[in-house]
């Protein structure tokens, strides 16, 4: 898989998006992630967003806490059972994604970049995210997002995660 990546990675670096393609295909193939997530940045660079829609399922159904995310924020916004399921996968995997990661850090100096305290004082920036808000799902659909959810986390690593999304909608780079 390394090997793989590496060389997908040379490729891209070259601007050899064949190859590179080539590459991140292989390793993604014998589930590596960044891989996946790879692929769905050259197929989004190419305009191509059912196939980036496509890899980013792939990573998140791997374990990719970020992919699910994205999924939620992006691809599957308008659907809330979904969104639950990715909720609850990422809380299997021990991130809670309606937490808020917002959080202040120094703007420059002496500090930069570090976690803001107002005893320093000065300039400041914001980063991080709000957190996942979702309407509420009924106890029986509540139920069946969570189970969905383990039954997609005892996949991850497995052929399963990969066998749930071969009817998904788009096609491969």
């Amino acid at each position: 898989m390394d090997i793989a990546l590496d060389k997908a990675q040379r490729a891209e670096h070259r601007g050899d998006h064949v190859q590179a393609e080539h590459w991140y295909k292989e390793a993604a193939g014998l589930g590596h992630v960044e891989a996946m997530r790879s692929l769905a940045w050259l197929a989004q660079g190419a305009g191509d967003e059912d196939t980036a829609r496509h890899w980013n399922h792939q990573a998140a159904l791997h374990g990719d806490v970020d992919a699910m995310r994205g999924l939620i924020d992006e691809d599957d916004r308008g659907n809330l059972f979904q969104n639950w399921v990715w909720v609850y996968l990422a809380e299997h995997l021990g991130s809670d994604l309606r937490k808020s990661t917002l959080r202040a850090y120094h703007d420059g100096g002496m500090y930069a970049n570090q976690e803001y305290d107002d005893d320093q004082g000065g300039p400041l920036y914001v980063a991080g995210d709000e957190g996942v808000r979702l309407a509420p799902l009924s106890a029986a659909d509540e139920a069946k997002a969570k189970k969905q959810a383990a039954e997609l986390f005892s996949n991850i690593g497995s052929e399963g995660a990969s066998d749930w999304m071969s009817t998904a909608r788009g096609r491969s780079v």
